[in-house]
């Protein structure tokens, strides 16, 4: 009697089966191989962006920094230079032991209006010939201020028409208007400051979206990075298809529930 085996494989998932009964055709390996080189070619352009990126925004901090620093002046400076820069300032004669002084402006021969814009504001109460000028003399009494005891006569000089001669007499109780907008100047400076430390974490959406901006402009940078997406989706793809069974398990992984063939 002769004994006999017999061996019945109960496995029903055509996924076990052996290596050797499904070899790897050699196309798959080739472009495995293919799209391994494009991603490894990938990432070095996206390191090389990347080291831009970095490179970027330290030239812009640094940038930043200097322009804050130039910036950081004192207030006190920042009026001086303002006063010095403007058109009124004049040579001036300052005569301190009797509270006059006296400031010449260069004018326009055709202006008739006598008036000196010097950071003040004036009311005109009086305007007279005097002997001595056939010009008129003007009269003016500071208005910026209540109580602000300063009074100013202007007059146009008479060795030359394109000069004007402000007098004035007494001291300010107040700042005028140049001193305001300086000292407003460095406020709306410090807010600045503040305002921009607090936005510096969009510094790097700001830089970022430049970057894209540059890079989009770039065809060899979109081709390739078109190409190396289409790679890797058709990578996926191809790899799905090649597997036995694979297509209908993913219809019956895809197929809305409630529908039937």
């Amino acid at each position: 009697m002769v004994a006999t085996s017999v061996t019945i494989d109960l496995n029903l998932n055509p996924l076990s089966t052996t290596d050797h009964d499904n070899p790897v055709d050699d196309d798959i390996v080739l472009d495995l191989n293919k799209k391994s080189k494009e991603n490894k070619k990938l990432k070095e352009l996206l390191t090389f962006v990347w080291d831009n990126y970095n490179s970027l925004q330290t030239d812009v901090k640094k940038l930043l920094q200097e322009k804050e620093e130039s910036e950081s002046s004192p207030k006190k400076r920042k009026f001086d230079d303002t006063v010095q820069q403007s058109s009124w300032k004049m040579p001036k004669e300052d005569l301190r032991s009797s509270g006059i002084k006296r400031v010449y402006v260069k004018i326009d021969p055709s202006d008739k209006s006598l008036v000196v814009k010097d950071g003040y504001q004036w009311r005109k109460y009086g305007q007279k010939v005097t002997r001595d000028n056939p010009s008129p003399r003007a009269y003016y009494r500071c208005s910026f201020a209540p109580g602000c005891p300063v009074k100013k006569k202007v007059q146009r000089s008479v060795e030359d028409d394109g000069v004007v001669i402000a007098t004035y007499e007494g001291e300010h109780n107040h700042r005028s208007t140049m001193q305001e907008a300086a000292y407003a100047l460095g406020d709306d400076h410090e807010v600045s400051t503040n305002r921009r430390s607090n936005n510096s974490p969009k510094l790097d959406e700001v830089l970022v979206e430049q970057m894209a901006k540059y890079l989009c402009k770039d065809p060899s940078f979109t081709s390739e990075l078109a190409a190396a997406i289409f790679a890797k989706i058709s990578e996926v793809d191809f790899l799905k298809e090649s597997l036995p069974g694979s297509c209908g398990e993913n219809e019956a992984l895809h197929k809305p529930h409630g529908f039937d063939d």
